[in-house]
Order: structure tokens, then C-alpha cells, then sequence
């Protein structure tokens, strides 16, 4: 399941948001957005290093730091590490 609905998507690739409720989109956008980071914060904490690696992989381009509570997780180059501080 995708954070973002395939309209959430269409609205954020669009320069001119023209035709679109703004308010609503980007209110829902931040509601999902923020559930989504406490999602990945919950599984950075509860999740072993193996499970992580197998979600956190090479296919994952982008760097991701994930930081909670409990730990700091860093996504880079494909390998998920954890670190004591950033």
C-alpha cells in the first residue's frame, strides 16, 4: 500500500494546480505524510537489522534517515546502518 493515492501523485507532479481543491489535497497530503513517518520510525525500532535490510535495500535509491526515540537508522547506498548519533 502506497502512502500517496495515485491522485495525491497526479496533484504533486502538476506545476499548475488549477482544478484542484489545494486545501484539501495538501491537508491530507501532511496527514498521510506525517502517518507514514511514524510508520518508518516504528519499524527502524521494532524490526531486527535482517528485516530492515530486506525492506531497505539496494532498489531503494534515495538516502533515508530514520530517526526515533530508541536508535538512528541511516539508509545509504543501499545498506541500512545503525549508528549510535548523527
Amino acid at each position: 500500500m502506497a502512502i500517496l493515492s495515485k491522485p495525491m501523485e497526479k496533484y504533486l507532479s502538476k506545476k499548475e494546480k488549477r482544478g484542484f481543491n489545494k486545501s484539501l489535497y495538501n491537508s491530507r497530503i501532511r496527514k498521510y505524510a506525517i502517518q507514514g513517518l511514524k510508520d518508518l520510525t516504528l519499524l527502524a525500532d521494532q524490526l531486527p537489522e535482517e528485516q530492515l535490510n530486506k525492506i531497505f535495500n539496494e532498489k531503494l535509491k534515495p538516502n533515508l534517515i530514520v530517526i526515533s526515540p530508541k536508535k538512528y537508522s541511516v539508509f545509504e547506498k543501499g545498506v541500512l546502518k545503525k549508528v549510535e548519533h548523527i
